[in-house]
């Protein structure tokens, strides 16, 4: 799993998405900012499941700044379980934190995948 890493003073960033490929996880993100952060939207979810397989997993978001947060939509979402007792994957943590104002997220998902038959779904991410 790949991370995508941005810091900076004001960190201003568009849409962000790290989905995996085919079978593959979601890379994580992680913002940070001296100052103000603003992005659009975040996405990292779970690669698509070959037949035959479990549900890949998200990947984690992490954002921190010293001064307000903005963001739009942000999602870490698990891919569902493609096959016969395939589990779903797990969505991710999301963590978002201002130590110097106000946090203003659009909406936050973090759903696990579905499954198939007696297999397990995947586990939503904690939120924070």
């Amino acid at each position: 799993m790949k991370t995508l890493k941005v810091s900076g003073a004001d960190v201003t960033v568009g849409a962000i998405t790290t989905s995996g490929q085919n079978t593959g996880v979601g890379g994580a993100v992680d913002l940070d900012a001296t100052g103000a952060l603003t992005a659009t939207t975040i996405t990292t979810s779970g690669g698509t499941a070959l037949t035959g397989n479990a549900g890949r997993n998200a990947g984690t978001i992490t954002i921190d700044a010293g001064g307000a947060i903005s963001t739009g939509v942000i999602t870490a979402n698990g891919s569902n379980g493609v096959g016969a007792n395939q589990a779903g994957g797990n969505g991710a943590a999301v963590q978002v934190t201002s130590t110097g104002g106000n946090v203003a997220v659009s909406s936050v998902s973090t759903s696990g995948g579905k499954s198939v038959a007696t297999a397990a779904g995947g586990n939503a991410g904690t939120i924070t």
